[in-house]
């Protein structure tokens, strides 16, 4: 008796065959996939359980069995992991840290040293400010260098943090330079107290800049920075500012002054490496106009 499936719905007849499933389901296919050799499975569900009946890998994580096409294991590189939650519990442990191909060792940079001081410290918020014993809100690098090295991150809020960062100044191969320029030009001489200090007291003598370090346009510009020793520094820089402002204007006259006013709201793009190369050869060029050796 002819099957039903094999009935014509129209006026052509049906010349391919009835199949039965491994789900038990009896289906039609075309000759086309008779020639092809797709006649086992009624569905795409059908050969998903199918396949699962016949584990060919091991998970790595669950050590389960399950199927994976050979396309998948030769051209995508799957075969490895059950699912993405093994597959992220494996990476976790393996691809975390300094296994993984993206670790940078002590060259990290800024967001991901601290995601690293989160995961191993835990949030800031589970602890209190070492300094007011207030909750705190974020991790503060104590010596300012960002190196990894957990013992030099402590927990602060954000008063504190940022009092605590106000204490530290960032120096970097431009501002060395720089400074020591600065301070040769000007004869290793404070130039409030007119103190004279020897080269090898270089940590006495600083340079003072009118107009912080923040401001880009005036950071390297010479007229804005003085030679001074560490007691005028902090009374110039904190508790008499318009002192410094009439020294200033007595130093390079009203017109001078007007100037570093307006180079002060000019805008200059930042780079640190440019000004590193031209600083450092117009501090060894002084040096040996002045006949003298050049601190490295």
């Amino acid at each position: 008796m002819k099957h039903d499936l094999l009935k014509s719905l129209g006026n052509k007849p049906r010349t391919g065959k009835v199949i039965v499933c491994w789900c038990g389901k009896d289906f039609y296919i075309s000759p086309s996939r008779v020639v092809l050799g797709r006649k086992n499975y009624c569905s795409f569900a059908c050969v998903k359980q199918a396949k699962a009946t016949k584990p060919n890998r091991t998970c790595r994580v669950c050590k389960k069995r399950f199927y994976r096409y050979p396309s998948q294991e030769k051209h995508r590189g799957f075969g490895k992991f059950c699912s993405k939650p093994c597959k992220g519990v494996w990476m976790a442990k393996h691809w975390s840290g300094e296994g993984s191909p993206s670790w940078k060792g002590q060259s990290v940079s800024y967001s991901p040293l601290h995601h690293w001081v989160r995961k191993n410290k835990g949030r800031a918020q589970e602890h209190l400010c070492a300094f007011c014993k207030k909750p705190a809100q974020e991790w503060a690098n104590k010596d300012h260098l960002y190196t990894r090295d957990l013992d030099q991150f402590v927990a602060m809020c954000i008063k504190c943090h940022r009092n605590h960062d106000n204490m530290f100044i960032r120096i970097d191969q431009a501002d060395k330079f720089f400074s020591r320029y600065v301070r040769e030009s000007q004869g290793w001489k404070c130039q409030r107290c007119s103190r004279q200090y020897d080269r090898d007291e270089a940590n006495a003598l600083q340079a003072s800049h009118y107009f912080g370090r923040a401001n880009e346009a005036t950071r390297f510009a010479p007229e804005n920075v003085d030679a001074l020793c560490m007691g005028c520094h902090q009374l110039y820089g904190s508790t008499n500012r318009e002192d410094y402002r009439e020294f200033k204007i007595k130093q390079l006259g009203a017109e001078g002054f007007k100037k570093l006013i307006v180079l002060s709201n000019s805008y200059k793009r930042k780079d640190r490496k440019l000004e590193a190369i031209r600083w450092k050869a117009a501090y060894f060029a002084l040096c040996q106009e002045k006949g003298v050796t050049p601190r490295k």
